[in-house]
């Protein structure tokens, strides 16, 4: 019989993260689902560590693959998965004991084809939460979704790029072939903007659930903007403008907002080449200051100011 829900979790060089990130899955107190670890060419002690959870609990599969980033690692995941749902997870966080038996209720009750909750960012000994905008469980159909989309995640963007903090039928993700992009940067985002391309009916549980614990080493938490990586957050960006304004026909202030930070983090580090001035210029015009976020606008501030 197979599981109600697949959880993948791409993994590399996790050793000293990873015994409490498949403790809090195993800790769940909705029991019926199988934890997919893709051990992505981990040179430390994660097989061994992966090979002793194996032993002790048969929904525990491992797969050892060749060094090839998380998003080859989760879509190894996905063609591994019999669950009815999927979940993403990365092998340094935690998430708590309620996510799927809380979450999974609500996905059964209300037949949506995605769930998305809060999160909870953990920087050494402060806890910063990033909440949807919505007061209670929220239930919506695509076009309520697409028209609230901008209000919802107004608090925190982030909410609305993370694979982590969503559930998703892998039925409607088989029926789209929806995957993971070969990017080094933004492949949730893309991923999850793919999905709200598609989605029949989707619940915001305002609650968090996921405690993403920020790091030094987390590729995530790295602000080293080099030319390779504002060149692919300015083409996320362009992405999410694309999807809300011609597909959705909404404010694209949110793409702007992240095409802002990628520039202002960029500047702060690097002295721009003249190729570089060129591709930021389209993003800093004057006709998207009124649609930024107030963040944004202090940024985009700034960039004009010094450059």
């Amino acid at each position: 019989m197979n599981p109600k829900v697949s959880i993948i979790m791409p993994i590399f060089n996790n050793e000293y993260e990873l015994n409490d990130s498949i403790e809090s899955v195993l800790c769940q107190e909705f029991k019926d689902f199988e934890l997919i670890c893709v051990n992505d060419g981990s040179r430390d002690n994660t097989a061994q560590i992966l090979s002793k959870f194996q032993e002790q609990d048969h929904r525990i599969l491992v797969k050892n693959v060749s060094n090839g980033g998380a998003a080859k690692a989760r879509n190894i995941g996905l063609t591994m998965a019999q669950g009815e749902y999927i979940y993403f997870m990365d092998a340094d966080d935690i998430i708590c004991s309620t996510l799927l038996s809380d979450n999974i209720k609500l996905l059964d009750q209300y037949k949506a084809d995605c769930l998305i909750f809060s999160h909870c960012e953990i920087v050494g000994q402060n806890k910063i939460r990033h909440l949807l905008n919505v007061d209670n469980v929220t239930i919506l159909h695509s076009k309520e979704f697409a028209h609230r989309f901008t209000s919802i995640f107004r608090d925190s963007i982030f909410n609305s790029f993370y694979a982590v903090n969503k559930i998703y039928r892998k039925e409607m993700l088989d029926k789209y072939c929806i995957k993971f992009p070969k990017k080094t940067f933004g492949e949730d985002m893309v991923f999850s903007y793919s999905v709200y391309g598609h989605l029949d009916k989707i619940i915001l549980n305002p609650q968090y659930y996921y405690n993403y614990i920020k790091r030094k080493t987390s590729v995530s938490s790295s602000f080293n903007m080099d030319d390779n990586r504002l060149f692919e957050e300015l083409n996320t960006a362009q992405t999410m403008i694309q999807l809300l304004n011609q597909k959705w026909k909404l404010s694209s202030s949110l793409g702007y907002d992240h095409a802002i930070w990628a520039i202002y983090h960029y500047l702060k580090q690097n002295v721009p080449s003249n190729n570089i001035i060129k591709k930021i210029s389209s993003f800093l015009k004057w006709n998207i200051f009124i649609s930024l976020s107030f963040k944004a606008k202090v940024q985009f501030l700034l960039i004009k100011l010094r450059h």
